[in-house]
Protein backbone atom coordinates (compact mmCIF):
# COMPACT_ATOMS: atom_id res chain seq x y z
CA UNK A 1 0.00 0.00 0.00
CA UNK A 2 1.22 3.22 -0.84
CA UNK A 3 0.20 6.93 0.76
CA UNK A 4 1.31 10.48 -0.33
CA UNK A 5 2.10 13.56 1.78
CA UNK A 6 2.61 17.08 0.09
CA UNK A 7 3.21 19.95 2.20
CA UNK A 8 3.56 23.25 1.04
CA UNK A 9 3.98 27.39 2.32
CA UNK A 10 1.00 28.81 0.34
CA UNK A 11 -1.44 30.86 3.15
CA UNK A 12 -4.70 31.04 3.68
CA UNK A 13 -7.15 33.35 4.62
CA UNK A 14 -7.59 32.63 8.72
CA UNK A 15 -11.27 32.91 8.46
CA UNK A 16 -12.72 30.64 5.86
CA UNK A 17 -9.39 28.39 4.60
CA UNK A 18 -9.67 30.16 1.22
CA UNK A 19 -6.42 31.57 -0.52
CA UNK A 20 -5.11 34.88 -0.81
CA UNK A 21 -6.37 35.75 3.19
CA UNK A 22 -4.50 37.45 6.08
CA UNK A 23 -1.85 34.48 6.80
CA UNK A 24 -2.74 32.77 9.66
CA UNK A 25 0.37 30.60 11.53
CA UNK A 26 0.45 26.98 10.85
CA UNK A 27 0.00 24.54 13.72
CA UNK A 28 2.76 21.93 13.36
CA UNK A 29 0.53 19.27 15.32
CA UNK A 30 -2.16 19.77 12.83
CA UNK A 31 0.28 18.92 9.98
CA UNK A 32 1.63 15.94 12.31
CA UNK A 33 -1.83 14.96 13.28
CA UNK A 34 -2.78 15.10 9.27
CA UNK A 35 0.63 12.98 8.44
CA UNK A 36 -0.45 9.84 10.81
CA UNK A 37 -3.83 10.31 9.06
CA UNK A 38 -2.57 9.93 5.78
CA UNK A 39 0.01 7.49 6.24
CA UNK A 40 -2.61 4.15 7.57
CA UNK A 41 -0.62 1.73 10.03
CA UNK A 42 0.01 -0.97 7.16
CA UNK A 43 1.70 1.22 4.83
CA UNK A 44 5.14 0.37 3.04
CA UNK A 45 5.52 2.70 0.57
CA UNK A 46 5.60 7.01 1.41
CA UNK A 47 5.67 9.42 -0.82
CA UNK A 48 6.62 12.71 0.65
CA UNK A 49 6.72 16.12 -1.29
CA UNK A 50 7.31 19.48 -0.40
CA UNK A 51 5.81 22.13 -2.55
CA UNK A 52 6.89 25.48 -2.27
CA UNK A 53 7.52 28.93 -3.98
CA UNK A 54 11.07 29.51 -2.80
CA UNK A 55 10.42 34.05 -3.55
CA UNK A 56 6.75 33.61 -1.82
CA UNK A 57 8.74 34.72 1.71
CA UNK A 58 6.05 36.66 2.83
CA UNK A 59 4.25 37.07 5.46
CA UNK A 60 6.85 36.42 8.34
CA UNK A 61 4.89 32.77 9.48
CA UNK A 62 5.77 31.82 6.12
CA UNK A 63 9.75 32.26 7.07
CA UNK A 64 12.40 29.43 6.90
CA UNK A 65 15.57 31.07 8.40
CA UNK A 66 16.82 34.34 9.85
CA UNK A 67 19.41 35.45 7.27
CA UNK A 68 20.94 39.13 6.71
CA UNK A 69 19.44 40.00 3.62
CA UNK A 70 16.02 40.01 5.54
CA UNK A 71 14.28 37.98 2.61
CA UNK A 72 13.88 34.53 4.33
CA UNK A 73 13.43 32.42 0.93
CA UNK A 74 14.78 32.01 -2.18
CA UNK A 75 18.35 30.41 -1.78
CA UNK A 76 19.16 32.47 0.93
CA UNK A 77 17.00 29.66 3.34
CA UNK A 78 20.48 27.66 3.07
CA UNK A 79 22.46 30.50 3.26
CA UNK A 80 24.19 29.64 7.13
CA UNK A 81 25.59 26.39 8.41
CA UNK A 82 23.04 24.22 11.01
CA UNK A 83 23.72 22.01 13.73
CA UNK A 84 20.78 20.94 16.02
CA UNK A 85 21.05 23.78 18.17
CA UNK A 86 20.40 26.15 15.33
CA UNK A 87 17.87 23.68 13.80
CA UNK A 88 16.39 23.77 17.33
CA UNK A 89 16.06 27.34 17.63
CA UNK A 90 14.67 28.05 13.92
CA UNK A 91 11.78 25.44 14.50
CA UNK A 92 10.66 27.41 17.75
CA UNK A 93 10.63 30.61 15.90
CA UNK A 94 9.43 29.34 12.33
CA UNK A 95 6.05 27.86 12.11
CA UNK A 96 6.93 25.42 8.79
CA UNK A 97 9.89 24.62 10.43
CA UNK A 98 8.03 23.28 13.30
CA UNK A 99 6.00 20.99 10.54
CA UNK A 100 8.52 19.45 8.75
CA UNK A 101 10.17 18.80 12.01
CA UNK A 102 6.25 17.15 13.42
CA UNK A 103 5.65 15.19 9.89
CA UNK A 104 9.34 13.82 9.80
CA UNK A 105 8.85 12.71 13.36
CA UNK A 106 5.30 11.02 11.97
CA UNK A 107 6.76 9.10 9.62
CA UNK A 108 9.65 7.73 11.75
CA UNK A 109 7.01 5.86 13.55
CA UNK A 110 5.58 4.18 10.35
CA UNK A 111 7.83 0.65 10.95
CA UNK A 112 6.22 -0.77 7.86
CA UNK A 113 7.65 1.37 5.13
CA UNK A 114 10.30 0.15 3.04
CA UNK A 115 10.10 2.34 0.46
CA UNK A 116 10.51 6.48 0.70
CA UNK A 117 10.45 9.09 -2.13
CA UNK A 118 11.37 12.32 -0.76
CA UNK A 119 10.54 15.25 -3.72
CA UNK A 120 12.04 18.81 -2.94
CA UNK A 121 13.59 17.49 -0.51
CA UNK A 122 14.57 21.53 1.43
CA UNK A 123 18.19 21.75 2.35
CA UNK A 124 17.93 22.64 5.99
CA UNK A 125 18.04 19.91 8.78
CA UNK A 126 15.93 19.23 11.23
CA UNK A 127 15.57 17.79 14.63
CA UNK A 128 13.55 15.30 13.96
CA UNK A 129 16.47 13.60 12.21
CA UNK A 130 18.48 13.60 15.28
CA UNK A 131 16.93 10.41 17.31
CA UNK A 132 17.47 6.59 17.33
CA UNK A 133 13.55 6.61 15.84
CA UNK A 134 14.73 8.05 12.47
CA UNK A 135 17.74 5.98 12.46
CA UNK A 136 16.06 3.07 12.82
CA UNK A 137 13.65 3.97 10.06
CA UNK A 138 16.03 4.83 7.35
CA UNK A 139 18.16 1.19 8.58
CA UNK A 140 14.77 -0.35 6.76
CA UNK A 141 14.45 0.96 4.35
CA UNK A 142 14.82 -0.89 1.03
CA UNK A 143 14.34 1.59 -1.96
CA UNK A 144 15.49 5.30 -1.31
CA UNK A 145 14.71 8.10 -3.95
CA UNK A 146 15.13 11.57 -3.06
CA UNK A 147 15.19 14.87 -5.20
CA UNK A 148 16.54 17.90 -3.49
CA UNK A 149 15.46 22.02 -3.84
CA UNK A 150 17.61 24.01 -5.31
CA UNK A 151 17.01 27.71 -7.29
CA UNK A 152 18.28 30.92 -8.28
CA UNK A 153 18.05 34.27 -6.36
CA UNK A 154 16.35 35.59 -9.52
CA UNK A 155 19.77 37.23 -10.25
CA UNK A 156 22.01 34.01 -11.76
CA UNK A 157 23.41 33.21 -8.40
CA UNK A 158 22.29 29.61 -7.62
CA UNK A 159 21.76 27.48 -4.42
CA UNK A 160 25.33 25.86 -4.12
CA UNK A 161 27.15 29.14 -3.91
CA UNK A 162 25.53 29.40 -0.26
CA UNK A 163 27.80 27.69 2.67
CA UNK A 164 24.54 26.19 4.32
CA UNK A 165 23.22 24.04 1.06
CA UNK A 166 27.11 22.36 0.51
CA UNK A 167 26.67 21.48 4.00
CA UNK A 168 23.55 20.04 3.56
CA UNK A 169 24.78 17.78 0.77
CA UNK A 170 28.08 16.93 1.99
CA UNK A 171 27.16 16.54 5.35
CA UNK A 172 23.36 16.09 6.62
CA UNK A 173 22.53 13.61 3.30
CA UNK A 174 25.16 11.56 4.26
CA UNK A 175 24.95 11.31 8.58
CA UNK A 176 20.88 11.20 8.19
CA UNK A 177 19.92 9.42 5.35
CA UNK A 178 23.32 7.67 3.88
CA UNK A 179 24.98 6.51 7.02
CA UNK A 180 21.44 4.62 8.45
CA UNK A 181 20.57 2.65 5.38
CA UNK A 182 22.08 -0.67 6.30
CA UNK A 183 19.32 -2.44 4.55
CA UNK A 184 19.14 -0.22 1.12
CA UNK A 185 18.66 -2.03 -1.79
CA UNK A 186 18.08 0.80 -4.63
CA UNK A 187 18.81 4.52 -3.92
CA UNK A 188 18.11 7.34 -6.82
CA UNK A 189 19.12 10.45 -5.99
CA UNK A 190 18.37 13.46 -8.10
CA UNK A 191 20.23 16.65 -7.60
CA UNK A 192 19.34 19.95 -8.23
CA UNK A 193 20.46 21.58 -11.52
CA UNK A 194 21.35 24.23 -9.34
CA UNK A 195 23.06 22.28 -6.65
CA UNK A 196 25.41 19.99 -8.65
CA UNK A 197 26.59 16.81 -6.24
CA UNK A 198 29.75 16.22 -6.13
CA UNK A 199 33.12 17.66 -7.21
CA UNK A 200 35.79 19.46 -5.61
CA UNK A 201 37.07 22.49 -6.88
CA UNK A 202 38.76 25.51 -5.59
CA UNK A 203 35.69 27.15 -5.36
CA UNK A 204 32.75 24.77 -4.00
CA UNK A 205 33.35 21.58 -2.26
CA UNK A 206 30.19 18.96 -3.16
CA UNK A 207 32.27 16.20 -2.92
CA UNK A 208 30.27 12.99 -2.92
CA UNK A 209 29.80 11.45 0.54
CA UNK A 210 27.78 8.58 0.17
CA UNK A 211 29.86 6.75 1.98
CA UNK A 212 32.03 3.41 0.90
CA UNK A 213 31.25 1.72 3.62
CA UNK A 214 27.24 2.30 3.67
CA UNK A 215 24.47 0.49 2.03
CA UNK A 216 26.13 -3.10 2.04
CA UNK A 217 22.90 -4.45 -0.07
CA UNK A 218 22.86 -1.86 -2.65
CA UNK A 219 22.09 -3.68 -6.20
CA UNK A 220 20.56 -0.42 -8.25
CA UNK A 221 22.08 3.18 -8.16
CA UNK A 222 21.04 6.09 -10.35
CA UNK A 223 22.62 9.66 -9.68
CA UNK A 224 20.77 12.60 -11.61
CA UNK A 225 22.51 15.88 -11.90
CA UNK A 226 25.68 15.18 -10.09
CA UNK A 227 29.44 15.32 -10.87
CA UNK A 228 31.43 12.07 -10.69
CA UNK A 229 34.77 12.39 -7.89
CA UNK A 230 37.14 10.12 -6.79
CA UNK A 231 34.68 9.31 -3.72
CA UNK A 232 31.90 8.49 -6.65
CA UNK A 233 34.14 6.00 -8.09
CA UNK A 234 35.45 4.34 -4.77
CA UNK A 235 31.93 4.20 -3.17
CA UNK A 236 30.99 2.64 -6.72
CA UNK A 237 33.62 -0.06 -7.05
CA UNK A 238 33.04 -1.06 -3.22
CA UNK A 239 29.93 -2.06 -4.13
CA UNK A 240 30.97 -3.80 -7.04
CA UNK A 241 29.72 -7.58 -5.56
CA UNK A 242 26.11 -6.51 -5.20
CA UNK A 243 25.25 -3.43 -8.10
CA UNK A 244 23.04 -4.83 -10.59
CA UNK A 245 22.33 -1.55 -12.21
CA UNK A 246 24.37 1.86 -12.65
CA UNK A 247 22.53 4.19 -14.48
CA UNK A 248 23.67 8.00 -14.45
CA UNK A 249 21.78 10.92 -16.17
CA UNK A 250 22.95 14.12 -16.89
CA UNK A 251 26.12 13.46 -14.59
CA UNK A 252 29.20 15.10 -15.79
CA UNK A 253 33.04 14.98 -15.26
CA UNK A 254 34.23 17.72 -14.08
CA UNK A 255 36.75 19.68 -16.39
CA UNK A 256 38.91 21.72 -13.84
CA UNK A 257 39.54 25.57 -14.70
CA UNK A 258 41.70 25.97 -11.97
CA UNK A 259 43.70 23.26 -9.47
CA UNK A 260 45.28 23.22 -6.93
CA UNK A 261 46.92 20.51 -4.75
CA UNK A 262 44.03 18.23 -3.39
CA UNK A 263 41.77 18.80 -6.65
CA UNK A 264 41.16 15.91 -9.01
CA UNK A 265 38.65 14.74 -11.27
CA UNK A 266 37.94 12.12 -13.08
CA UNK A 267 37.88 11.33 -16.55
CA UNK A 268 35.13 9.02 -17.92
CA UNK A 269 37.80 6.86 -18.73
CA UNK A 270 38.50 6.14 -15.75
CA UNK A 271 35.17 6.05 -14.19
CA UNK A 272 34.69 3.01 -16.91
CA UNK A 273 38.17 1.32 -15.88
CA UNK A 274 37.59 1.75 -12.60
CA UNK A 275 34.13 -0.16 -12.43
CA UNK A 276 35.41 -2.41 -15.13
CA UNK A 277 38.37 -3.34 -13.30
CA UNK A 278 36.45 -4.09 -10.10
CA UNK A 279 34.68 -7.05 -11.74
CA UNK A 280 31.29 -6.63 -10.77
CA UNK A 281 29.82 -10.14 -11.18
CA UNK A 282 26.25 -8.96 -11.10
CA UNK A 283 26.06 -5.78 -13.53
CA UNK A 284 23.99 -6.05 -16.36
CA UNK A 285 22.37 -2.53 -16.82
CA UNK A 286 24.68 0.81 -17.87
CA UNK A 287 23.87 3.50 -18.57
CA UNK A 288 25.55 6.96 -18.95
CA UNK A 289 22.80 9.63 -20.63
CA UNK A 290 22.92 13.52 -21.24
CA UNK A 291 20.13 15.72 -23.01
CA UNK A 292 23.08 18.21 -22.13
CA UNK A 293 25.28 16.46 -24.91
CA UNK A 294 23.41 15.46 -28.14
CA UNK A 295 24.77 12.30 -29.77
CA UNK A 296 23.58 13.43 -33.58
CA UNK A 297 22.45 16.71 -33.59
CA UNK A 298 25.45 18.99 -32.52
CA UNK A 299 23.54 22.02 -31.99
CA UNK A 300 24.01 24.69 -28.95
CA UNK A 301 26.01 24.58 -27.05
CA UNK A 302 28.39 23.46 -29.48
CA UNK A 303 27.51 25.98 -32.38
CA UNK A 304 30.75 27.91 -31.73
CA UNK A 305 32.81 25.14 -32.35
CA UNK A 306 34.68 24.81 -36.05
CA UNK A 307 33.59 23.35 -39.01
CA UNK A 308 36.51 20.96 -38.46
CA UNK A 309 35.93 20.26 -34.91
CA UNK A 310 32.24 19.27 -35.38
CA UNK A 311 33.08 16.81 -38.59
CA UNK A 312 35.85 15.04 -35.96
CA UNK A 313 32.85 13.43 -34.54
CA UNK A 314 31.25 12.20 -37.53
CA UNK A 315 34.39 10.89 -39.13
CA UNK A 316 35.08 9.24 -35.58
CA UNK A 317 31.46 7.66 -36.04
CA UNK A 318 32.10 6.42 -39.70
CA UNK A 319 35.00 4.95 -38.84
CA UNK A 320 33.57 2.91 -35.60
CA UNK A 321 30.86 1.88 -38.11
CA UNK A 322 32.74 0.59 -40.37
CA UNK A 323 35.01 -1.33 -38.10
CA UNK A 324 31.80 -3.39 -37.06
CA UNK A 325 31.58 -0.81 -34.12
CA UNK A 326 28.70 1.51 -32.97
CA UNK A 327 28.55 4.37 -34.76
CA UNK A 328 26.38 6.07 -32.13
CA UNK A 329 28.44 5.41 -29.07
CA UNK A 330 27.78 8.95 -27.16
CA UNK A 331 29.42 12.19 -26.60
CA UNK A 332 30.17 12.25 -22.42
CA UNK A 333 30.01 14.79 -20.79
CA UNK A 334 32.14 17.32 -19.46
CA UNK A 335 31.36 20.85 -17.45
CA UNK A 336 32.42 22.78 -15.04
CA UNK A 337 30.35 25.13 -12.20
CA UNK A 338 30.52 28.64 -12.73
CA UNK A 339 32.80 29.84 -10.17
CA UNK A 340 30.84 32.76 -9.55
CA UNK A 341 26.65 31.84 -10.23
CA UNK A 342 27.02 28.36 -9.11
CA UNK A 343 25.44 27.29 -12.48
CA UNK A 344 26.88 23.93 -15.10
CA UNK A 345 28.47 24.79 -18.15
CA UNK A 346 28.90 22.91 -20.81
CA UNK A 347 32.64 22.14 -21.99
CA UNK A 348 31.60 21.71 -25.37
CA UNK A 349 35.52 21.30 -26.96
CA UNK A 350 36.40 19.51 -24.18
CA UNK A 351 33.76 16.88 -24.99
CA UNK A 352 34.45 16.68 -28.70
CA UNK A 353 38.44 16.24 -27.86
CA UNK A 354 37.82 13.52 -25.83
CA UNK A 355 35.82 12.15 -28.11
CA UNK A 356 38.20 12.19 -30.84
CA UNK A 357 41.35 10.66 -28.55
CA UNK A 358 38.81 7.81 -28.27
CA UNK A 359 40.05 6.79 -24.25
CA UNK A 360 36.50 7.49 -23.16
CA UNK A 361 34.95 5.06 -25.91
CA UNK A 362 37.16 2.63 -25.74
CA UNK A 363 36.98 2.13 -21.61
CA UNK A 364 33.15 2.18 -21.83
CA UNK A 365 33.38 -0.42 -24.50
CA UNK A 366 35.21 -2.25 -22.32
CA UNK A 367 32.76 -2.06 -19.45
CA UNK A 368 29.40 -2.76 -21.53
CA UNK A 369 31.49 -6.20 -22.42
CA UNK A 370 31.39 -6.97 -19.25
CA UNK A 371 27.71 -6.06 -18.61
CA UNK A 372 27.02 -8.45 -22.01
CA UNK A 373 29.01 -11.02 -20.41
CA UNK A 374 27.34 -10.50 -17.39
CA UNK A 375 23.50 -10.38 -18.66
CA UNK A 376 24.60 -13.75 -20.62
CA UNK A 377 26.52 -15.91 -17.60
CA UNK A 378 23.28 -14.52 -15.55
CA UNK A 379 20.66 -15.97 -17.85
CA UNK A 380 22.27 -20.03 -17.25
Amino acid sequence: MEAAVAGDNDHYDSVDGQEGGTAAAVDPLVAADVALQAVVPNVDALTLEFIADPHDYEPVDCRWVDDEYEVGGSIYISLATEDAAAAAAAEAKFAWRRVVAETWRAVATKANVRNLTVRSLPPNMTTAWCGPEWAAFVGRLEYLSISVWGADNGAGWRSITTEGYCEFLTTHLKAFFFDHASGLLSLDFVASPDGTYGGKNLFYNVESNLGAANMPHLRRIRMQNCCFDPALLEFLRAHASTLEAIHLVDVMSETLLFSGPDQHSVTWAELFDGIASAAPPRLREFSATSMRVPVEDLAEPYQHLSADELDTVRRVRLKLAEEGGEATVPLFFYGWLDDKYGNVSVAARKIVESFAKGEDAAAYGRLMEVVRTNRDVLKC
